[in-house]
């Protein structure tokens, strides 16, 4: 039987002389062919960066190019050695012709492999924005999802396009092998040296551009080969205790992660710290500081004078150190919040913000329940990120940036804040026979730091490449504490001071590139992306001098606690627990999955230890010697590394679990 396909490339492969020269030429047009090809695939990620969102290649095409340039540079570097080790292998073989033609064909089925890959990896970016490793491969239900975030794309044109690129890829290595037989041995070699420079160009034009500012932290898995990565992962998995999916779950860790399963409710705590036989507050006011950690709060050692007014009320307050945002990203931190639910362990998506609330509901819920009057007001628009959210979760009211009286939009995202602090003493005084409950989210601190009309900040004075954003964050952080300071005044004015929990943490941090590099929140688990304030003001309860906590905790737990210091029960089914239960676990479990990374962390006491599912690689930090997190320990106590390891391994096989559960609730969904 005859195969005309494999026939060409023998004969392409072959020449009666075989001389070193044509055994080269017959893996060159293969080689080069897989350079284009991967180079044009890899510049199609444009659409995908938020550099290029809304603009025009055509319009910028030398900084398309350039952009292009910079992407592919470790593409061509692949292509090419895969090149070189076929012309290699080739010319070892000259004198032997079927070998020889075997190396080509062997060059010509994994270049097709690897431009199959190449578009493959191209829609997986798009959903992980970085190239997939064997490591989240293998991870537990990752590949169901893969599979269900890429099933809407398989379609007779993408199956057109898998099958179609890679013989168009093979028939014009051979085409162009055959035809430039018919040139003279000079011109094949001018060609040959001339495309090669072209090569080295535009890998020399890579290496300076790579450099430049559009490789933000976010965005720098843009320049990363799908090949090389997932190559070098597999030879990373070969250490199988390093991965969580080898690692056996204790019951206890399990049972640590499901508190609810012994009670159908939680009584409060008999006392709480310094409070003994004082009398609980009955209001509680929850303000929520959007994109605001503890990093650069002078309330928590930050340098800058950012929250002076919190800072003078700390006699009246008891402050928590090792407070955490489960996860960095507003949509997460609202789900912990207000149903005292872990967030879903997954890539943030429209399945994830449309988590439904579990038989226990929120916390609206409970207190309505118990005679209280609830709102939620925000100078934002919470729908952004988890639609119709709000509506299911019993509040009596809620009122957006859009209903604020008097407020004008000043960003797309929401107006200014003094609007959300008029409107919190406005619904408090529209009823006060009733125990209240008002939950309020700033907006402004969130990017890009948006100052008012007219609205004048503190200055402050800083450095770096993000300084200009810094300063007006930090003068906004301060805008924020002056109505805060209002808001406390006002309570006050009213005789309501003592009777009201009046609670201020931040939805998760934001990073400026000082620390690691990385600038925004929702990227990683280090503290100044999700290490938040939390502080419980009430003059009667807390008097008596500077309070300060260092209970470990999480957003999950915040519910929890204020129905604890209001004396109410919570419910059992609940994720989280009271701060001042001591019963509670001594660990928070955190999360980072969006722009490329998939990370899971444990703050376990001093200690704090991240996981990269991506490729393996762990960090453990003591931070009460390094708060900064510089110095990775985990190979000095690998038995704590691989201890917290098994822990995450437990909290990752409960939330596929939960995961799995959702899906099978929402099956329209992808």
């Amino acid at each position: 039987m005859r195969f005309p396909f494999f026939n060409a490339v023998k004969s392409s492969a072959q020449q009666p002389s075989q001389t070193p020269d044509a055994a080269g030429l017959a893996t060159f047009w293969p080689a080069l062919w897989l350079i284009v090809a991967l180079v044009l695939i890899k510049a199609s990620y444009v659409q995908l960066s938020s550099f290029w969102n809304g603009l025009s290649p055509l319009g910028l095409f030398g900084t398309y190019l350039g952009w292009a340039t910079a992407v592919s540079q470790e593409d061509v570097l692949f292509a090419l050695a895969l090149g070189l080790l076929a012309t290699a292998a080739s010319f070892m073989l000259s004198t032997r012709p079927a070998w020889s033609a075997a190396i080509v064909r062997v060059q010509l089925a994994l270049g097709a492999v690897c431009l199959l890959w190449a578009i493959v990896s191209r829609q997986l970016f798009a959903y992980y924005f970085a190239p997939v490793t064997y490591q989240l491969l293998s991870l537990g239900g990752e590949p169901s999802r893969l599979w269900s975030s890429l099933k809407v794309y398989v379609s007779l044109p993408a199956v057109v396009a898998l099958l179609g690129l890679p013989l168009l890829y093979c028939w014009l290595s051979i085409t162009m092998t055959r035809r430039s037989r018919r040139w003279t041995m000079v011109t094949q070699r001018r060609v040959h040296l001339s495309l090669l420079a072209g090569v080295l160009a535009w890998l020399a034009g890579g290496l300076v551009l790579r450099e430049s500012n559009w490789f933000t932290a976010q965005e720098r898995h843009f320049p990363e080969s799908p090949h090389w990565v997932l190559l070098q992962s597999m030879a990373i998995s070969a250490d199988a205790q390093n991965s969580l999916g080898n690692l056996s779950v204790r019951p206890e860790d399990i049972a640590e992660l499901t508190p609810g399963a012994a009670s159908s409710s939680r009584s409060p705590s008999a006392q709480l710290t310094g409070a003994v036989g004082k009398k609980r507050p009955k209001n509680i006011v929850l303000i929520v500081m959007e994109s605001v950690g503890a990093h650069y709060l002078s309330l928590y050692g930050s340098p800058y004078d950012t929250t002076p007014n919190l800072l003078a009320e700390r006699r009246n307050a008891l402050v928590f150190s090792n407070y955490y945002a489960p996860v960095g990203w507003t949509a997460y931190s609202l789900i912990a919040l207000v149903l005292s639910q872990r967030p879903p362990m997954e890539r943030y998506n429209e399945v994830s913000f449309h988590i439904d609330p579990s038989e226990a509901g929120s916390i609206a819920k409970s207190l309505n329940g118990a005679g209280y009057r609830t709102a939620f007001l925000s100078s934002g628009d919470p729908n952004w990120a988890s639609p119709g959210f709000l509506e299911r979760q019993d509040f009596d009211e809620i009122h957006r940036g859009q209903d604020l009286q008097g407020a004008a939009a000043i960003s797309s995202w929401g107006t200014q804040d003094r609007f959300l602090f008029d409107a919190i003493l406005g619904w408090i005084d529209k009823e006060r026979s009733s125990p209240f409950f008002v939950m309020a989210w700033t907006d402004q601190t969130h990017q890009p730091y948006t100052v008012a009309p007219g609205q004048t900040l503190v200055p402050f004075e800083t450095e770096g490449r993000n300084s200009e954003s810094l300063a007006r964050y930090l003068g906004l952080i301060r805008a924020t504490d002056t109505q805060i300071g209002r808001l406390l005044q006002g309570l006050r004015d009213r005789g309501l001071a003592d009777d009201t929990l009046v609670v201020i943490t931040g939805d998760h941090g934001e990073a400026f590139g000082e620390i690691h590099g990385g600038s925004g929140h929702g990227f990683s688990v280090y503290d100044e992306e999700v290490h938040v304030p939390l502080m419980l003001w009430n003059p009667r309860l807390f008097a008596g001098g500077s309070n300060r906590s260092d209970v470990v905790g999480t957003h999950v737990d915040l519910a929890p606690t204020l129905l604890d210091v209001v004396g109410l029960p919570s419910p059992g089914n609940w994720d989280g627990r009271s701060l001042f239960d001591a019963q509670r676990s001594p660990r928070a479990y955190l999360f980072a999955a969006a722009w490329g990374q998939y990370m899971l962390g444990v703050r376990d006491q001093s200690l704090k230890y991240s996981y990269d599912a991506r490729s393996g690689h762990e960090e453990l930090y003591d931070l009460a010697a390094d708060p900064d997190e510089q110095h990775n320990i985990a190979s000095i106590k690998p038995d704590i590394a691989v201890r917290q390891r098994e822990r995450l391994a437990a909290l990752l096989k409960l939330e596929n679990e939960r995961s799995a559960a959702r899906r099978e609730l929402m099956p329209h969904q992808p």
